[in-house]
């Protein structure tokens, strides 16, 4: 008996799975009939709230000509010394790095003119093939 049940179940299973494979697949790439009808609706409204949406975002910007002009006065010098203040730190961190290059490159070289010259000819290990006498 629990032989013709695994037997039932494993082709129930494995007849599942070959539908699943030969027709599920088509109709979720190629939705038809209902499910392509409910695809388009949904893509449709997705393109109407994008639109109030932008339509939302460009009322809350106004023309420069609509808002105070003591603000707009403000805003425009501060942007000016935010972009000032920008350039500025640009050229500090540039000069920096620069700096940090330059102390590096010298003492690499103080470094290699302070140690002697090793002579080429002497080999650091002796050869393998001749036997270490201790």
């Amino acid at each position: 008996m629990p032989k013709i049940l695994f037997v039932v179940m494993t082709s129930a299973l494995a007849g599942a799975a070959l539908t699943y494979f030969a027709v599920g697949r088509r109709m979720i790439a190629q939705p038809t009939g209902a499910g392509a009808s409910l695809m388009g609706r949904a893509r449709a409204l997705g393109d109407r709230a994008g639109t109030v949406f932008r339509s939302a975002q460009g009322a809350w910007r106004t023309a420069p000509g609509q808002l105070n002009t003591a603000f707009e006065q403000h805003r425009a010098e501060t942007l000016a010394r935010l972009e000032e203040e920008q350039r500025s730190f640009r050229d500090f961190l540039r000069n920096l790095r620069q700096a940090k290059d330059q102390a590096e490159f010298d003492a690499c070289m103080a470094q290699r003119q302070a140690s002697p010259a090793a002579p080429e000819a002497a080999p650091a290990t002796p050869p393998r093939d001749t036997p270490q006498v201790a």
